[in-house]
């Protein structure tokens, strides 16, 4: 277990551990793989992708809803496809129901996989590609949701769950049998995996704590989650089966979002317990756990000179070259928004790729076509 009074002496190190730089014009955009994030296209949330030093709106969501009332412009969770062909994502179709859409980026096509009279929204693929997870209201009322999973070709769609609770999160293991999912209840949270054939649902934690955002490992054997069974949300890690919890990272602060690294060597997560300098700032940064020997890296110190700096939703390269992630450097007299940064592992070099007049967020690597 790494606790935050250790968080001084790696910082004080940090310098051997990782290459230091600044914001830095070495960074080429060409070496780094394709970046699809979201933002605003006149005032609809729009899906774009960074190549290069070119940039493309893959999907532009006011082209389905621009007839519609204002607070459809607002509805576009997305995930990308493995091999990078698809994008889907949630929105209100034409009929105002909130529906699961395919894009197939080369033709630019959409079709809308459910055409139902239910709320359907966070779509996720499976690793194999032919499968999109999903939550929907269907059989489960205004306020409860279940897991659905529908073909990228719309012909095999099942309900997964049947539960009455409040899903937020859900992800497919690794070899696509199961999903991680999260109930959710007032004050309190619970991880749960269901089998995709069965149906048979295994709860790994219990509703005495809130224990959220898990994901899984390569060989799907270790989940990491955050919980605050200690009273703030800090990292632990268990077994698939829900055995053997343990800690390995606490803080005075919050931790968000753990992931193992593509090599399953190391976990990273952001964390509102900064410190820099010798002292704790306001803000927060990326940290990088290893597994093997404990230690600890701020991925982000010594590159904003200090300044109030907030980032969000980190994501590896899967050659774990690169980390891309959305931040914004915080000033009381500026509105300024989040933008889209790359950072160079080898080199320490940091790079703002996106920056727009509204938020640019969710970023995530894809696979290049050429």
């Amino acid at each position: 277990m790494f606790g935050f009074r250790n968080v001084i002496l790696i910082v004080s190190i940090i310098v051997f551990l990782l290459p230091i730089a600044t914001f830095s014009e070495g960074l080429s955009t060409k070496s780094v793989p394709d970046i699809y994030y979201m933002s605003k296209k006149d005032g609809y949330y729009a899906i774009f992708r960074k190549r290069g030093h070119r940039e493309d709106v893959i999907f532009d969501s006011g082209s389905l809803l621009r007839d519609l009332p204002g607070y459809a412009k607002y509805q576009i969770p997305y995930d990308v496809s493995p091999d990078g062909r698809y994008v889907t994502f949630s929105g209100l179709s034409k009929s105002g129901n909130m529906d699961i859409f395919l894009l197939e980026i080369s033709s630019n096509k959409i079709i809308n996989l459910t055409r139902d009279y239910y709320v359907d929204t966070l779509p996720v693929f499976s690793h194999d590609g032919r499968y999109i997870a999903y939550l929907s209201h269907e059989r489960g009322g205004r306020y409860y949701e279940n897991l659905f999973i529908i073909s990228v070709d719309g012909r095999v769609k099942r309900r997964i769950t049947r539960d009455y609770f409040k899903i937020v999160s859900h992800s497919f293991s690794p070899d696509d049998s199961e999903i991680l999912f999260v109930k959710y209840m007032p004050y309190h949270s619970a991880i749960s995996v269901v089998d995709i054939h069965s149906s048979g649902v295994r709860d790994l934690t219990n509703f005495d704590y809130s224990n959220r955002s898990p994901s899984y490992n390569n060989d799907g054997r270790k989940i990491v989650y955050v919980s605050d069974i200690r009273g703030s949300f800090d990292v632990w890690m268990m077994d698939s089966d829900g055995n053997n919890k343990k800690m390995i990272f606490e803080s005075p602060g919050l931790e968000y979002n753990p992931r193992f690294t593509p090599d399953g060597k190391g976990i990273y997560f952001t964390s509102d317990f900064v410190f820099r300098k010798g002292k704790a700032v306001e803000g927060n940064t990326i940290y990088l756990y290893n597994l093997e020997t404990g230690e600890v890296i701020d991925l982000l110190d010594e590159k904003f000179d200090c300044k109030k700096f907030f980032c969000f939703n980190p994501r590896f390269s899967d050659d774990m070259r690169f980390i891309c992630f959305e931040g914004k450097i915080y000033e009381e007299d500026k509105n300024r928004h989040f933008s889209i940064y790359v950072m160079d592992m080898e080199t320490g070099k940091l790079k703002m790729i996106a920056s727009r007049k509204t938020n640019a967020i969710e970023p995530r690597f894809g696979v290049r076509s050429h």
